[in-house]
């Protein structure tokens, strides 16, 4: 079983890091003395330091008991970093290590994407989604890029109460998406889905205005909107949420779009 630690648990993820870089130091003759910062010598309170400071600890266990855990710390310019992958000795080379990665790289997309409690989702709640998909309301698209299906994206009418409020007779829609591939991240794709679904948005739809709604934190997202001429239009405190403080609401009107298009046809 994977799972993410709690704070109870830190002095046994401790003594996961102790032990399996203990080896390390034996074969090359590594003491407090002359290493005393080595993972062998970790102690609590700096592994409680690194969690204060974001670090998120994960552990894989076997047959009820620790076989190894990694540490997964979001940094301020939107890449992930992995720390402090400790496979125990016993456990090594039956390739834990490995199926413990690719679960936290699984997080890590759901982090940007999803809500604090989402670990994921099986085959029931996946088709729940799609099949409960009103063609009117909401259209939902598969990201493709040189062939692959690499991620997903919608264009659906405005769901959020606070917002419909504010504009009770206008034709509000919001854009999601989500590039479920790593690999694919930081390469302008984003960019390019939020064009192409608001041009549909307004050209296809006739919607008076869109908005993307994003977390604080994920500024990689916020600036894909803003390329395409989204601008702030308020910040929402979320309190209770104990990923992000606020939710950033961006919006791009009709008016601004065609004064936006008439600017790039004069370029």
């Amino acid at each position: 079983m994977i799972r993410e630690m709690t704070a109870e648990e830190v002095p046994l993820a401790a003594r996961i890091i102790r032990r399996a870089f203990a080896t390390v130091a034996e074969e090359f003759g590594l003491t407090r003395e002359n290493y005393p910062t080595h993972p062998s010598f970790l102690t609590e309170e700096r592994l409680l330091g690194e969690i204060a400071r974001g670090l998120h600890l994960f552990i894989l266990e076997e047959d009820g008991s620790p076989a190894c855990m990694v540490g997964l710390r979001r940094l301020e310019d939107g890449t992930t970093a992995l720390e402090r992958l400790a496979v125990l000795p016993e456990h090594r080379h039956r390739g834990c290590g490995v199926r413990l990665v690719e679960f936290v790289c699984r997080q890590e997309v759901l982090y940007w994407t999803e809500g604090a409690d989402t670990d994921g989702y099986d085959l029931e709640t996946i088709q729940s989604i799609y099949r409960s998909t009103d063609p009117l309301s909401k259209f939902s698209f598969i990201i493709e890029y040189e062939q692959q299906p690499i991620g997903e994206c919608w264009l659906q009418r405005m769901n959020l109460p606070y917002l419909l409020q504010q504009f009770p007779d206008r034709d509000c829609r919001r854009i999601d998406l989500m590039i479920g591939e790593k690999d694919y991240w930081n390469r302008g794709i984003g960019t390019t889905v939020i064009s192409l679904l608001t041009r549909f948005g307004f050209e296809e739809e006739n919607a008076d205005a869109i908005f993307g709604v994003i977390f604080d934190f994920n500024h990689r997202s916020r600036r894909a909107f803003e390329k395409n001429g989204f601008q702030l239009f308020e910040i929402v405190p979320t309190p209770g949420e104990p990923k992000s403080k606020a939710d950033y609401v961006l919006m791009h009107t009709r008016e601004q779009n065609v004064e936006r298009k008439a600017h790039a046809d004069n370029q």
